[in-house]
């Protein structure tokens, strides 16, 4: 059996009601008696893109479970990369495939700076089409954009 937590838009904002609300959830995920197979946790990490909400994001989705987490429209690539995922700062799609025992999740980061809309541009398609081409034809995959 397939085991996926969603948590989705937590917009950590750096006040105490985001905070303990994204906690709570954490807390009750930690403390179930079997593993999940991940925890996805999309769109609207932080509420205004502030490298600080990224940081106390990045501490409150810590998990004996895997995380994968991906933008959404309140994020910016740049400060997600750089303050919750660690990485060098970039403008690039952040797109995430987790490989689990049995599914493949693909996050297709569809978020466009400054706005509500979402897009998947080209190097998101291309990256995709790899994700779901490397993948044997009887793994399940699961895709969020």
């Amino acid at each position: 059996m397939i085991v996926i937590a969603h948590l989705s838009d937590i917009h950590i904002d750096g006040g105490h009601r985001s905070f303990e609300r994204t906690r709570t959830v954490m807390d009750y995920l930690e403390d179930l008696p079997y593993d999940l197979d991940v925890v996805l946790v999309t769109g609207d990490i932080a509420d205004h893109a502030l490298p600080a909400e990224y940081e106390q994001a990045r501490r409150l989705l810590t998990s004996r479970h895997p995380v994968v987490i991906c933008p959404g429209n309140h994020d910016a690539r740049p400060a997600f990369r750089q303050f919750l995922l660690g990485q060098p700062e970039s403008a690039t799609p952040i797109n995430q495939v987790h490989h689990a025992d049995e599914l493949v999740i693909a996050l297709c980061d569809s978020s466009v700076s400054g706005s509500d809309e979402g897009f998947l541009d080209d190097e998101t398609l291309v990256w995709l089409e790899d994700v779901l081409t490397q993948t044997p034809a009887e793994m399940p995959v699961l895709g969020r954009v």
